[in-house]
């Protein structure tokens, strides 16, 4: 399947530790970056989640958003530093007889310092929350995203190979003005020639018909893109098969880029070397359909 890398897909799971909900976005990009945004408690796992996103990704920039709903988060576990909490007392207590001051009497002021009284960590089996909850809620949304991408790929597959065949039939268009293009320069040179050997006076004097076959050799071998037709057919050939590829999941972008950069650089050799009227509005318009084809591959993966 051909994969676009724009998507979007959810998944949530509960269990015993409570709920976890991911969602992953996908857009275009040239390699695979994954960001993920998640609770604290959950950030020993972000490397298990990169690595099975990258057996499933290949390109695109990933946004993955986690939420983690805990059940024992309403009763928190609060500890009490009973030695350091006196030992602040003592300090205070010290330090107002030295300045002549009433001793502390409010337990608040030796509560509020760091570390007297602290919420106690709830401690997490990770490897519970990772096959129980975060793992199975993450292949959802993976899954639902790897759908969309491979939707939208569909249409990016046909909507490509259409353009291919539209650039095909001017290829075959280029091939049939080809030889016309010799026999028509062939023509237009002698009706020069004639002019301007009728314009001197010289009417009577014969052209040397071996002297224009050799002028005419010349302007054919400088203008011949068989080489190029026959390369442009087998780039054609080639994309469709790479194009194909993509049904067995490999990642095809980037080298649908590189066989579209040959492409355009053959149409552009043709261009620069006919100066047949036909030839030039087909190279625009394959010119025109190669372009629209690389818009359209920035978005596969």
């Amino acid at each position: 399947m051909v994969c676009s890398m724009t998507g979007f897909g959810s998944g949530e799971c509960s269990f015993d530790c409570g709920k976890i909900t991911v969602e992953i976005k996908g857009v275009n990009h040239r390699f695979l970056e994954i960001t993920s945004h998640m609770p604290r408690v959950l950030q020993s796992l972000e490397e298990p989640l990169k690595s099975m996103l990258r057996e499933k990704i290949k390109r695109g920039k990933i946004d993955v958003f986690i939420t983690f709903a805990e059940k024992c988060a309403g009763n928190p576990i609060i500890k009490v530093d009973k030695d350091l909490g006196l030992s602040y007392y003592n300090s205070l207590v010290a330090l107002a007889e030295v300045c002549g001051l009433t001793p502390p009497e409010d337990i608040q002021q030796v509560a509020s310092f760091p570390g007297v009284i602290c919420e106690e960590k709830s401690q997490w089996d990770f490897d519970v929350l990772w096959q129980a909850g975060l793992l199975p809620a993450l292949t959802d949304a993976v899954s639902a995203m790897m759908q969309m991408r491979s939707a939208e790929g569909a249409h990016l597959a046909a909507d490509i190979r259409q353009k291919l065949v539209e650039i095909s039939n001017a290829v075959e268009r280029i091939e049939a003005e080809a030889p016309g293009v010799v026999s028509d320069y062939q023509a237009r040179l002698k009706e020069r020639i004639t002019t301007m050997l009728e314009q001197a006076g010289a009417g009577l004097v014969g052209l040397d018909d071996a002297r224009l076959a050799a002028e005419v050799a010349i302007f054919a071998d400088k203008c011949a893109i068989d080489e190029e037709l026959t390369r442009l057919h087998s780039h054609i050939k080639q994309f469709d098969q790479t194009l194909a590829a993509g049904k067995n999941g490999e990642a095809i972008g980037r080298k649908l880029d590189f066989i579209l950069q040959e492409m355009n650089r053959e149409t552009n050799t043709i261009g620069s070397k006919t100066n047949s009227l036909v030839i030039s509005e087909l190279v625009i318009e394959i010119k025109s359909e190669l372009e629209k084809v690389r818009e359209q591959i920035q978005n596969i993966e």
